[in-house]
């Protein structure tokens, strides 16, 4: 079994996603985004995504530190990461976040209600008083970095 160990640059021009890492995203709903607060610190939580084409969608609220920090600094990472029998896998992404509102939250929300079954409306996501879903980070890899992933010759 060959193990996939690489980086890939995925910026204007690049290459796109190694087709083990889309697999590999798409069969999983669960990450952790780290964003960049006020004083220069990492910020990790745990949250639901879902990834479609080159996208990763994060439902959260728009007063969640996440969220907060992203209308600061866009930089930031998502980590998904799989641990079977003692063997791990994963997937770092680092790129930019934008949160959708508006019009493009209620697109961004159609779209991943539609595909995953998920009930958004229903959520509860943010700090106490500002639970429900109202915006989607939209997530936009510029770099990758897999470990443990199959390559197609295993």
């Amino acid at each position: 079994m060959h193990l996939c160990s690489a980086t890939h640059d995925t910026r204007e021009g690049g290459p796109g996603l190694d087709p083990r890492i889309v697999r590999f995203l798409k069969s999983q709903d669960h990450c952790r985004v780290a964003t960049i607060d006020s004083f220069g610190f990492p910020h990790c939580v745990p949250v639901g995504f879902w990834f479609s084409g080159s996208l990763v969608y994060i439902p959260t609220n728009s007063m969640s530190v996440k969220a907060r920090n992203l209308r600061r600094e866009d930089k930031c990472c998502v980590i998904v990461d799989a641990y079977e029998k003692g063997k791990g896998r994963g997937v770092m992404l680092q790129g930019s976040g934008k949160l959708a509102t508006g019009k493009q939250f209620l697109h961004a929300r159609s779209l991943v209600e539609r595909s995953t079954g998920w009930k958004l409306k229903r959520w509860r996501v943010g700090p106490p008083g500002k639970e429900r879903v109202d915006t989607i980070i939209v997530f936009k890899p510029a770099k990758t970095v897999a470990i443990g992933l199959q390559t197609d010759t295993a």
